[in-house]
């Protein structure tokens, strides 16, 4: 263990702009220093290398699970934000994206996500047919009721009232 974290530091200092995941010793650290348990260490190795490349989805969305499972709402939803810019079209990025708005207070900036989920296809992000009518519709449903949620907190009762009825 210690010889292996020793050759992927050095291999750190060697490349350290690999953004290949594959040969990435960024992430290779990460999964040994997960592997003894060092997840808050992994987990800066993981931010180091998405700071690499503004186009790295995957890792942001892991850096959002994380965070999110520690409450850190606020990082939560800047990785979230990050990996919106680089593939808007993921219903349950602006899910999760609303529920860490929501979280920090930023209430009307969580409807505009809950609204955004609506808008994407379940097709998106399942094989066409996957998803049948009555599953769609218990999910708008669901949207509806959180964002209306978001709306009451926001001070927006009306609006809340509106959305819970389209629910």
């Amino acid at each position: 263990y210690v010889k292996a974290l020793e050759q992927y530091r050095l291999a750190k200092k060697a490349f350290p702009k690999m953004k290949n995941p594959q040969q990435s010793p960024h992430l290779a650290l990460a999964r040994l220093l997960q592997a003894e348990g060092k997840g808050e260490e992994a987990i800066r190795e993981i931010q180091e290398f998405a700071s690499l490349d503004s186009s790295n989805f995957e890792h942001r969305l892991q850096l959002a699970s994380w965070f999110e499972e520690k409450k850190d709402w606020a990082s939560a939803a800047r990785y979230l934000e990050q990996a919106n810019a680089v593939d808007p079209f993921h219903r349950e990025l602006h899910r999760r994206w609303a529920m860490a708005l929501r979280e920090l207070g930023k209430h009307e900036e969580s409807c505009r996500e809950w609204a955004v989920a609506r808008k994407i296809s379940p097709d998106r992000e399942m094989p066409p047919g996957k998803v049948g009518p009555e599953d769609e519709k218990r999910v708008q449903a669901d949207l509806w009721v959180e964002e209306g949620r978001s709306w009451k907190l926001a001070g927006k009762l009306e609006t809340a009232k509106e959305a819970w009825e389209q629910a």
